[in-house]
Order: structure tokens, then C-alpha cells, then sequence
């Protein structure tokens, strides 16, 4: 019956109307939406149903965000932003889209999540106040290199680039100290565990003690660095700089006669013949120990150390660091007793060339004990004609590696890069200017190093005991050894303390025994306008006409000055004064008032060259390093003065 027919149309255009109605706040995908409008139009569902229209709506929205979304995905550079904003605009208008398409826009804004998670924790955790709490550099080196695979870094990335910056920095600081600046970031860790691994051979001091010359009694291959070990059962005595085994060719000092490895001093086995007699190193200073890196100075490695609580990361470099200072410390407490100037004699140089010979084969430069060391030995047993020079700086003796300017010089055959082919001009000139701009910054923080060390000198046991104190090689470091049994009888004063006793090195002091010239930075290093503007009137009487006239002819210079000559004479010092009024210095002046002007800045002039002349005829000690040391940092004062 045509009735029944319709009424049944009717029943499922109402079920169809429900569906509908029930899906609006469901999301669905777009097949889904797609057989739900071609079920309504087989319905003869009107256009101007509401629930047909809106799903025809959608289905539009979706293919359109279908298109745009496999344009990102397949794009060159992934571009997030806008695809968070699509992937949102899913969740919120409920857009019907594939499956397959979502999903492959969620995997990829899922790497990008995970990654900007991972940068918020470490920011957040690089601030901790509690340095084991922060992030170990690895982990952050790690990370930062899966960000390399994003085509855009989340927020947050440039902060934490900036504090990976800094804390390398640090590291390039360390690497700097070793000789290792031109070397990848890794190589510092694996070289301070090297340098650990030789000083505790060389600062052992509960088995190798000074002992008598020995014979070595067998030969190996060549010398292990993992063989000698102190708990080894196979042990035999050690040798050389180095403390280590007799193994390979080996020579025999003729004055000393200590053994010595020709690996560690370099000595090809073909240059050397039985009859041929070798003095070492360690008796005559003037031959070299060959080096493969560059050796810092203890205190350095304390100063450098200081610097990791302000890290925002924790350096993996912190465990090896702390074993490497305590080692060295320990060693140098040791042998305090034997640099007191005061008790050393010349029955003790057996023991002193022992442990100059230690402290020469470590990775470490010990400065004082190095000089104080030397000098003793050449004051008793001298070989060579003049006495060693103090020892500041321990460089690596090996070539210096090329620059990328001189291997690509090298590499086309060339000596000038404007012989270099056209295409490689460009390269060489960047090189250049960096290399340029290394040296500028390098001189620029060495300035900043050397202003901030000039001063007031310190007088002698004024510093404390502080391990962050700089010091001379000539001066005794401190120690936390406490009472040396080697002290003189009688004595309050630290052992250690040179100035208290006889001269340590007879260059570095004055020919009385009193210490070098000392530099004090008073108001003579000043100008007399800048000591007018601080208040000192020292030079002048300016009760009088002439000095008050000298002072005002001083003072209207600048703006500041002018305000000061109102501050001491009032507020009509300048009365009647046509430039003044008009806030310049250019009211006509007489020949008279020239000339005067003129021989003030000539006696001006003259004074400082005086006070110059004076302070070098002061000094008529021996030129020594630590004179002109004084001396360079006297006239950095003088200058940042002026």
C-alpha cells in the first residue's frame, strides 16, 4: 500500500533526523560524515534540513583541513605552530577528519611536546639552588642534539642554548688551562682523567719515597701506562719523571743516576751510544722535558673549580677535578717541610732532587716548589753557569697545531690567501676575521684579568690562608698541614713564610734581603683637577688670589667642575664671566691669561713625568721578575688612574 510505503519513509527520515541529532557533539571522521549526508539525500532528506546542512558544512571544513594538513606534513620545513593550531581546531569544532591524517599529525606535534617538556624540566631544574639537583651537562648535550632534528625549537630552546653556552664556556676555560683550546669539548674529560692517572704516580707518597740511586733490573717492550700499580705483586722499583717501571731504552743520568725512559725525554734509541754521558733534566734546568700539553698551576685548578656552583648544569668534569686538587694538595702539605728556606741544607739535596723529580713528571704545575726546588740544587750542586729562572708558566713543547686558515693555505699550495682560487677568497677572509676576532677577545679578557689585579700590594701575611688568593711562584703557597715538624726552634711565624727568613731566590729580592719594590696607589697617581673634584685642595692654597685663580682656570673646564668651584667658592664665582653665563668656556682671554694657561698644563704635564722619573730612580734594585712585575702593574694603576 502506497500509505504503508510513505509512512515507512517517514520512520526513517525520523530515525535519521535522531541519529543525526546524536552525532552533532560526537566527533567523527570523515567517511563517517560523508555516509551520513549520502543516507540523508537517499532519505530525500530536504537541503534546508538544519542537521543535513550542518554536516555538509563540515564535510567542506574537513576537506579542507585535510588539504592543508598533508601540505604541512609533506612540506621541507615543518612549520608547528600552525599545525598545533589545526590539531586544536579538531578537538574544538568536533572537524570530521581521516584517521590516518590526524594521527600523523599527532606523531609529529608529539616529538615537539615531549621536546619543549623536556626543556621546561631541565630550565626548571638548572635553577635549582642545590647544584646535585641540577642537570648533568650530558643529558642537556644529549637533548640538545635531538633538537637538531626539529625543523622548529620549542619555546624555551634559546634559554637553555644560552645556559649550555655558558656552561661551556666553562669547559673551554679548563681546556685553555691544559694547552687543549684548539680540542673538541669530550677531550677535557678524557684528558684530566689521564692527567689524574699520572699524578697519582707521580704525587704518591706512601710508597715512592726518597730512596738511593737503583739499578734497573730487567727490560720490557716499552713502557705500560696501565702496568705499575702500587698493590701490583709483580712491583719493582719506579724510575724517572714519569714513577713508573724501567721498561724500553732507558739512560742513566751521570750526576744523578737516575734512570730515565727515552719515551718520556724523547730520546730516539739510533742518537744514543754506550760512551755518551746524559745529564737530566732535573740536575741541569737549562735541558728541556719534552711535553705533550700544557701543565696550570694549582692554584688554577682551585680557582677554576670555585667557578662550578655557578654552573647551571653539573659538569661531568667535577669528580675528576676535586681527586686531581686534593692529590696535588696532599703532596704539596708533605713536602712543606722541605721548602723551608730557613732549614734547608745542602745534605738534603738528594731528597730535594727526588721530589723536583716527582713534581716534573706530573700533569700539574706546583710553581713554587718547582723554583724553590731548582734554586736549592743549583746553589748546591750547580751545573750550569747562571741560576734557573723562575718558572711561572709550564707550555706544551710540541708544535702548534695549523689553524683552519693555514690548512686551507696548505691545502691549495699558497702563502697569501689572495692567491687562493676566487671560490675560496670568501672562506679565507671568514677565517681570517675570526681568528681576528679570537685574538681581540683574548687581549681584551687578558686586560680585564691584569686591571683587576692592579692595586694596593698586599704586605705579607695579610692574605690569610684563603686558597683563592693569587700568588707569586716566589711565594710560599698555604698549606693545610698545620705544625712542620721541620720548623725552626723558636719560630711563630709560618715556615713557609720567605720574607721571615734568608733570601729564597737572590733575584727576586732587594740586595738587603727586604722584599721587591711594592706598589701603593695614592692620591699622587691623580690628577690635580681630579683631586680638586674629590675634595683634596693638596697642591693649592686657595686662600690666596693666584691659587684660587688656578683652581677656577681648572675647574671651568667641565660641567662637573663647575658645579664644584660653586660648591667651594659660591654661587657667584663666576659672576660677570660672559662664557660662564652662556654655559661655555669662551669668553675672549688676554695673551697674559694664555701664556698662564699654557705653563700650568706644561707644569701639569711635567709633573706626572717627574712623579714617573722619581718612582723608577727610587728603585735601584737588581731587575728581576718580580720587580718588573711590580713595576708593569704600578704603571697599569697609574694609567687606569689617569
Amino acid at each position: 500500500m502506497p500509505e504503508i510505503d510513505r509512512l515507512s519513509r517517514v520512520l526513517e527520515q525520523l530515525k535519521w533526523n535522531e541519529k543525526a541529532r546524536n552525532n552533532r557533539g560526537v566527533l567523527l571522521s570523515l567517511n563517517e560524515v560523508r555516509e551520513l549526508i549520502e543516507e540523508g539525500k537517499r532519505l530525500d532528506i530536504p537541503p534546508y534540513n538544519d542537521h543535513l546542512s550542518y554536516y555538509i558544512d563540515q564535510m567542506s571544513l574537513g576537506q579542507q583541513w585535510e588539504k592543508k594538513a598533508r601540505e604541512l606534513i609533506v612540506a621541507e620545513v615543518v612549520h608547528y605552530p600552525q599545525l598545533e593550531a589545526l590539531s586544536m581546531q579538531v578537538t574544538a569544532n568536533f572537524l570530521p577528519v581521516s584517521a590516518d591524517t590526524l594521527a600523523a599529525v599527532d606523531q609529529i606535534l608529539y616529538k615537539q611536546r615531549e621536546a619543549h617538556r623536556q626543556i621546561v624540566d631541565l630550565t626548571e631544574r638548572s635553577r635549582d639552588p642545590d647544584i646535585r639537583n641540577r642537570p648533568k651537562y650530558a643529558e642537556v648535550a644529549e637533548i640538545m642534539r635531538r633538537l637538531d632534528d626539529l625543523n622548529s625549537k620549542p619555546n624555551g630552546t634559546l634559554d637553555l642554548e644560552r645556559e649550555q653556552k655558558r656552561h661551556e664556556d666553562w669547559m673551554r676555560e679548563g681546556k685553555k688551562l691544559f694547552g687543549k683550546t684548539n680540542a673538541p669539548l669530550h677531550i677535557l674529560k678524557s684528558h684530566m682523567d689521564y692527567v689524574l692517572e699520572r699524578n697519582q704516580d707521580c704525587f704518591d707518597i706512601v710508597n715512592d719515597k726518597p730512596r738511593m740511586p737503583a739499578e734497573p733490573a730487567s727490560r720490557e717492550a716499552s713502557p705500560d701506562q696501565k702496568v705499575h700499580r702500587w698493590e701490583d705483586p709483580r712491583f719493582r722499583e719506579v724510575f724517572c719523571i714519569c714513577r713508573k717501571v724501567e721498561a724500553g731504552m732507558m739512560i742513566e743520568c751521570e750526576l744523578c743516576h737516575e734512570w730515565y725512559h727515552g719515551k718520556c725525554l724523547k730520546i730516539a734509541r739510533g742518537k744514543v751510544k754506550d760512551e755518551d754521558k746524559y745529564t737530566c733534566p732535573i740536575c741541569d734546568w737549562r735541558v728541556k722535558i719534552p711535553r705533550d700539553a700544557a701543565r696550570p698551576k694549582l692554584e688554577e685548578l682551585i680557582t677554576w673549580s670555585e667557578k662550578i656552583p655557578s654552573l647551571p648544569f653539573q659538569p661531568e668534569e667535577e669528580e675528576v677535578l676535586t681527586k686531581i686538587i686534593d692529590n696535588a694538595q696532599d703532596f704539596r702539605n708533605h713536602i712543606a717541610g722541605y721548602c723551608n728556606p730557613l732549614v734547608s741544607t745542602e745534605s738534603e739535596a738528594d731528597t730535594q732532587r727526588f721530589y723536583l723529580r716527582k713534581i716534573e713528571g706530573a700533569e700539574i704545575l706546583l710553581a713554587y716548589e718547582t723554583n724553590f726546588f731548582r734554586q736549592e740544587l743549583h746553589k748546591w750542586c750547580p751545573v750550569a753557569p747562571n741560576a734557573p729562572p723562575v718558572l711561572e708558566v709550564s707550555k706544551s713543547t710540541r708544535k702548534p697545531r695549523p689553524t683552519k686558515l693555514q690548512k686551507l693555505l696548505a691545502q691549495f699550495g699558497v702563502d697569501d690567501p689572495e692567491d687562493l682560487p676566487e671560490n675560496m677568497k670568501a672562506k679565507a677572509a671568514s677565517l681570517k676575521r675570526k681568528a681576528q676576532n679570537a685574538e681581540a677577545a683574548a687581549a681584551a679578557a687578558a686586560a680585564a684579568a691584569a686591571s683587576s689585579m692592579t692595586g694596593a700590594t698586599v704586605p705579607p701575611g695579610m692574605s690569610g690562608n684563603s686558597r683563592k688568593s693569587e700568588q707569586s711562584s716566589a711565594t710560599p703557597p698555604s698549606t693545610s698541614h698545620g705544625n712542620v715538624g721541620r720548623q725552626s726552634i723558636g719560630s711563630n711565624h709560618d715556615p713557609m713564610d720567605i720574607d721571615n727568613g734568608p733570601t729564597l731566590h737572590p733575584g727576586l729580592f732587594m740586595s738587603n734581603g727586604a722584599p721587591g719594590p711594592q706598589l701603593v696607589v695614592g692620591s699622587s697617581s691623580l690628577s690635580l683637577e681630579e683631586r680638586l673634584l674629590q675634595g683634596q685642595e693638596d697642591g693649592l692654597n686657595l686662600h690666596t688670589d693666584a691659587g684660587k685663580s688656578k683652581a677656577l682656570e681648572i675647574l671651568r673646564r667641565t660641567e662637573v667642575g663647575r658645579k664644584r668651584a660653586v660648591e667651594m667658592f659660591g654661587p657667584d664665582v663666576f659672576k660677570g664671566d660672559v662664557g660662564m653665563l652662556n654655559g661655555r668656556d669662551d669668553a675672549p682671554r688676554s695673551q697674559e691669561e694664555e701664556r698662564a694657561v699654557n705653563k700650568m698644563f706644561d707644569d701639569l704635564t711635567n709633573q706626572d713625568d717627574d712623579d714617573v722619573k722619581r718612582k723608577q730612580e727610587s728603585f735601584d734594585g737588581p731587575i728581576t721578575a718580580e720587580s718588573l712585575e711590580s713595576e708593569r702593574n704600578g704603571m697599569d694603576a697609574l694609567l687606569d688612574g689617569d
